[in-house]
């Protein structure tokens, strides 16, 4: 008969069984011929969000649960401008260990017609804080443009 011998094991099949310790008792052997399966790994769920703009302003993108960690895999901003705009600067931006970052920006020059993307993958992703928005800010004055974020990411369960 196999036995186990780890606490962790022990104490993770309790939460998986949902046993009660004080009036349940736990196996602590099992036989040859049953083969027991359990998964140590969180559950990982894929999540992309995409928002679009035309104003001069900062729209939420995605706001992170309050009860589970979301982590960014990858970044896309995108921008299209008329001749008549002046500086532009576009970023995507989020909470990181309490702080307001930038996470990916562009910035283009006055006076041409422009269209440009860029995008960031995170080969060791990015948590971002609980309960916080991921935002799109464009900041011009003069012109039009239309400005588009995309991210990507996990939630760990």
């Amino acid at each position: 008969m196999a036995r186990f011998n780890r606490g962790y094991l022990l104490n993770r099949f309790h939460n998986l069984v949902d046993l009660q310790v004080g009036s349940d008792k736990t196996p602590t052997t099992i036989k040859d011929d049953i083969q027991p399966v359990v998964s140590l790994n969180p559950t990982i769920t894929d999540k992309v969000f995409y928002k679009t703009e035309t104003a001069t302003s900062e729209s939420t993108i995605y706001t992170t649960p309050t009860d589970k960690d979301f982590y960014i895999t990858f970044a896309n901003l995108a921008i299209t401008k008329n001749v008549t705009n002046d500086n532009i600067v576009v970023v995507i931006r989020a909470y990181v260990d309490g702080i307001y970052r930038t996470i990916l920006a562009i910035n283009s020059q006055t006076l041409t017609v422009h269209s440009f993307a860029v995008t960031q993958a995170f080969i060791y992703p990015l948590k971002v804080d609980r309960g916080t928005n991921i935002t799109i800010l464009g900041a011009f004055a003069a012109g039009a443009i239309s400005k588009a974020a995309t991210v990507g990411g996990f939630i760990l369960e």
